[in-house]
């Protein structure tokens, strides 16, 4: 399904973030700066020295980086930085159409992606676990157990749920937010007033950020299991073995839910086919297995990139979809009998 297009060594230390972009494949870190490589060949197309605590935004022509005390625009052709908004220690960011979203411990900041402006400010309930746009609204989760919502334009609070359960990640439909936790919930709240629809305990600890296409809403947990649930009622309709655990939450790419492991490998399942598994290693088969530090798909499923370390060193590699294989040529069918030849004219005798 996939193969090595290329791999390079990196010398620094092992980033946390990849970003998939059209044209590039971009990593970043806490301890290492941000690095720009061209998915065609690998090179390096621009750095940046800007450290990010946490993952970038990728937003049309721009990356949105938090460092510690600031949210940064990137340029994702050229790396020039466009502007600076300050934000002290942000925790969380999330994007609309056109606003950049930044919670911490000291509130909850909306700035417009196209020059910086911070558009408003609201006040913080707690430390953010997680925030994200939803049509008009903001969501942001909070440690200390709650659920609150803002209204997009001004940070006017729109409601706010007290919760028994201690919030990791989010994702969200017009009509709900869904919402994991430490303890190994899967709950969904109504966007609209924040009202308790449903909760499904798994009791197992979650992996990354659930992920929703509408219907159905796809939980990465510790287990090395996939659990799909209904989004409107909560039923568990599926139980996908990743077969190794997983390091992030599940990716989805068209048909293809990915979810990257911690054997250097994505689990790549069909949608189309049933769920349909394929192992998609980043490492020679004869290798020992090396750790996977990051990894992402493009969203039309053309590449992974992955980050593997092992105590020989830090590798990127990219690895590009097979062209789906040509049908067998058609058999040339025998030539068709020639036709006998057609009889003469009878003579009459005399």
């Amino acid at each position: 399904m996939y193969k090595p297009a290329w791999i390079e060594s990196l010398r620094a230390a092992a980033p946390r973030h990849l970003s998939l972009t059209p044209a590039h494949v971009i990593s970043s870190g806490i301890d290492t700066p941000i690095e720009a490589r061209a998915l065609a060949d690998g090179r390096v197309a621009w750095t940046s020295d800007i450290r990010v605590s946490v993952r970038p935004l990728v937003l049309p022509g721009l990356l949105a980086a938090a460092t510690t005390d600031a949210v940064v625009a990137i340029d994702t052709a050229d790396g020039r930085t466009r502007w600076t908004a300050s934000a002290p220690a942000p925790i969380a960011l999330a994007s609309s159409d056109s606003v950049i979203l930044a919670a911490g411990a000291w509130g909850l900041r909306a700035i417009r992606a196209a020059d910086g402006a911070v558009l408003w400010e609201a006040a913080a309930t707690g430390e953010p676990a997680a925030v994200i746009a939803i049509g008009a609204s903001v969501a942001v989760a909070y440690q200390d157990r709650a659920l609150v919502a803002f209204d997009l334009g001004s940070g006017r609070l729109q409601w706010r749920t007290p919760l028994d359960i201690r919030p990791t990640a989010l994702t969200a439909t017009p009509e709900r937010i869904f919402l994991v936790a430490g303890e190994g919930y899967v709950c969904a709240y109504r966007t609209e007033g924040g009202a308790l629809d449903w909760c499904f305990p798994v009791r197992v600890r979650p992996v990354g950020a659930p992920l929703t296409d509408a219907r159905h809403v796809y939980v990465a947990f510790l287990d090395a299991i996939i659990r799909v649930f209904d989004a409107e009622n909560g039923a568990r309709r599926r139980t996908l073995s990743a077969i190794s655990r997983p390091i992030d939450g599940p990716q989805i790419a068209g048909a293809l839910l990915a979810v990257p492991l911690v054997t250097s490998e994505f689990v790549v399942f069909n949608s189309a086919e049933d769920f349909k598994l394929t192992r998609v290693p980043g490492f020679d088969s004869a290798e020992t297995p090396p750790t996977l530090q990051a990894g992402a798909i493009a969203p039309d499923g053309s590449v992974i990139a992955m980050i593997m370390t092992s105590p020989a060193r830090t590798s990127l590699v990219l690895l590009q979809k097979s062209a789906p294989a040509a049908p067998p040529p058609a058999a040339t069918p025998p030539p068709a009998p020639a036709a006998p030849p057609m009889p003469g004219p009878t003579q009459q005798k005399p």
